[in-house]
């Protein structure tokens, strides 16, 4: 009789860390914005410093607290704007030429919802797909219009679930995307 007393508590605590994953979180902007300085980032003089500003971001969804760790439009809006202005490339007034954002694809790993692997500390890769268009303000065609494809990953260690990991995988996915979509803007610039 004493060997089921463990057995019992082991499967208790097995169901209280089955009941804590199934408790998804959003990701947060604060986590999916590319810091000041970063690569990307542009110089007063250098194309396109403070020339954008931020228009409709879509594609985004509520983070459904018994899936996934989801991006919702308000959020990445945030993001996309605080790490624009963090790379020097958001104007303080409106821009002349405003970046509109579209989330493709959210492709987080279905392996994390598996009931056994919850607490197991796995690394967690998500992709994120954006389509990005920038054009100027006044109407004409799009100085920028390209999709770009990032994976970020929550590590095994960085979280106690697989859903803290999926989050902060979707995290690093976002911040690394708005990097990305920074870098190939300046790459990319059809200005005249």
């Amino acid at each position: 009789m004493s060997g089921a007393k463990p057995a019992a508590k082991a499967l208790g605590a097995l169901a209280a860390l089955a009941a804590l994953a199934a408790c998804s979180t959003a990701a947060t902007p604060d986590q999916m914005t590319v810091d000041v300085g970063a690569p990307a980032s542009v110089s007063a003089g250098a194309w396109p410093y403070h020339a954008l500003s931020v228009g409709e971001v879509s594609g985004g969804g509520q983070t459904n607290p018994l899936w996934f760790s989801g991006v919702s439009n308000d959020d990445f809006h945030a993001a996309l704007t605080a790490s624009l202005r963090n790379l020097n490339f958001l104007a303080d007034g409106g821009g002349g030429y405003v970046v509109k954002a579209q989330l493709v694809n959210l492709d987080r790993p279905a392996l994390a919802a598996d009931p056994v692997v919850i607490i197991a500390p796995l690394d967690m890769n998500v992709t994120a797909t954006v389509h990005y268009t920038v054009t100027p303000i006044g109407g004409g065609a799009p100085v920028f219009d390209g999709v770009v494809g990032t994976t970020g990953t929550g590590e095994g260690g960085s979280a106690l679930t697989s859903d803290g990991r999926v989050r902060k995988g979707v995290e690093a996915a976002i911040r690394a995307n708005i990097a990305e979509f920074a870098k190939r803007l300046r790459a990319q610039w059809k200005a005249d």
